[in-house]
């Protein structure tokens, strides 16, 4: 099992207690570089860029993703040109002005007049504007001696590209539809029509197999591109849950149960459905065929494994799907559901 990897991708790594390995018929993935007790965070990861959905945007701040704390209401602020991003705070606002200028035109005119034959996913739009956006701002920070090359800052789009595509897995037809969306958009404003149409779709390919959903008990409010976490593989039976405080874009993944060094780390991308019903989305999705544990217990016709780790970690209130931590940030010792956010005193 190599561990070698482009020092770009290293880099992100600096001081976060897990390695990089890979094979060739696995790729890249992570494994604990220490031992990790139940519930201790194994992993920070702030977003390269996130977007709100469709449907959430006016309840969820485009900036920090500080959801409106009465369920009925919206915020007041948002951008007077486009209507498209809205805001928490004046401050959010003002924050997040150097990046969304770039966005505001493609947003107004992609999202209300495009013809929606070329793409069915507008939050997926959102997140690829978000990240065009991106790459404009480096190039006038670089441009404007502001910062003396990208690969300085925290993270650049350098990085992005870092990430794989997986275009030899795609169908022509997905291509020429990437191909088509990005010719559209250089005719919609000036700062993109100088961008390569190839790059543009390279962000189509990366931001589709390396997006992440961001969500709460009641919908799905945005996704995003975590550089960190890219690099942790699927599992049906995970190490690893995914966790967001209020009011901040940043993910934690915290230690589902304790983990020995060396284990690999995972990450569920998908749990809905049988054995058949997950591994057809993950084929379709991801371009791989799931043999975790749980897939090869259920197809040898047992989950005995699986239902007795469920019994170990998951929520017994019925209908949720939420795994009990310890540790979880803010409630110390206190088992509380990832899902539903009840602790055990309360299910």
């Amino acid at each position: 099992m190599r561990t070698d990897a482009p020092p770009l991708i290293r880099r992100w790594y600096t001081g976060s207690p897990v390695e990089i390995c890979s094979t060739p018929e696995r790729g890249r993935f992570l494994v604990a570089a220490r031992d990790f007790e139940e519930g201790e965070t194994v992993l920070l990861s702030a977003p390269y860029a996130c977007s709100v959905t469709e449907p959430e945007k006016r309840r969820v701040c485009s900036r920090c993703l500080r959801i409106c704390s009465a369920p009925a209401t919206e915020y007041n602020l948002c951008c007077s040109d486009c209507g498209e991003v809205w805001y928490c705070t004046r401050e959010c606002l003002q924050q997040d002005a150097p990046l969304h200028r770039f966005e505001c035109s493609l947003l107004k005119a992609f999202l209300r007049e495009a013809d929606w034959a070329v793409t069915e996913n507008r939050t997926e739009v959102r997140l690829i504007l978000r990240l065009l956006a991106r790459r404009a701002l480096e190039r006038i920070e670089v441009e404007q001696s502001r910062i003396p090359d990208p690969l300085v800052r925290d993270r650049s789009f350098r990085d992005f590209l870092a990430l794989n595509a997986h275009r030899e897995r795609l169908s022509e037809a997905v291509i020429q539809m990437f191909d088509e969306v990005a010719v559209y958009l250089k005719q919609l404003d000036p700062w993109l029509a100088g961008e390569e149409t190839s790059l543009i779709v390279e962000t189509f390919l990366r931001a589709r197999i390396n997006g992440c959903s961001l969500w709460t008990t009641r919908a799905e409010i945005g996704q995003g591109v975590y550089l960190e976490a890219s690099l942790l593989n699927h599992s049906c039976q995970p190490s690893l849950c995914q966790y967001r405080p209020e009011g901040s874009a940043t993910l934690h993944f915290l230690a589902i149960e304790a983990i020995a060094k060396g284990e690999e780390l995972s990450v569920c991308y998908f749990d809905a459905g049988d054995l058949n019903r997950r591994r057809e989305y993950l084929r379709e999705n991801y371009f791989f065929e799931c043999q975790c544990r749980r897939c090869r217990e259920e197809e040898q016709g047992s989950a005995a494994d699986y239902l007795a780790w469920r019994g170990r970690v998951g929520c017994p209130k019925p209908g949720c799907a939420g795994i009990l931590l310890y540790g979880t940030p803010g409630a110390e010792k206190v088992r509380v559901c990832s899902e539903c956010g009840n602790s055990l005193d309360e299910i």
